[in-house]
């Protein structure tokens, strides 16, 4: 699993650097792999958890969406670091937000 996030998004920073050159804009949602580095972290807390993971998926996308389109506090700023990084780096902070909320969740099922 820490393969394939650290894979995904080192992958994510590249070619989404690669993306804002060509469009010739930051983040105009013309590629999406940078979210998902965000969403492998939001569901971290499934892995340990079995009961009603369905239900906890789906929480877990809300809440990942939430944070990711609202950017409360440090996701906002790091929109402004450079190239790829500013653009994945705010879905990995969206995807911490969320997994620790989901696991506050968890803790009262």
């Amino acid at each position: 699993y820490l393969l394939i996030f650290l894979f995904i998004t080192i992958m994510g920073i590249y070619f989404t650097g690669e993306a804002n050159k060509i469009a010739g804009e930051k983040d105009k949602n013309i590629f999406s792999l940078d979210e998902v580095p965000g969403q492998l972290i939001s569901f971290l807390p499934l892995y340990y958890y079995s009961e009603h993971r369905i239900i906890l998926l789906f929480i877990g996308l809300a809440l990942f969406r939430f944070f990711d389109i609202v950017k409360p506090g440090i996701i906002k700023k790091s929109e402004d670091l450079p190239s790829g990084y500013g653009v994945v780096i705010d879905d990995v902070l969206s995807g911490i937000f969320a997994a620790f909320c989901l696991q506050i969740i968890i803790l009262f099922l």
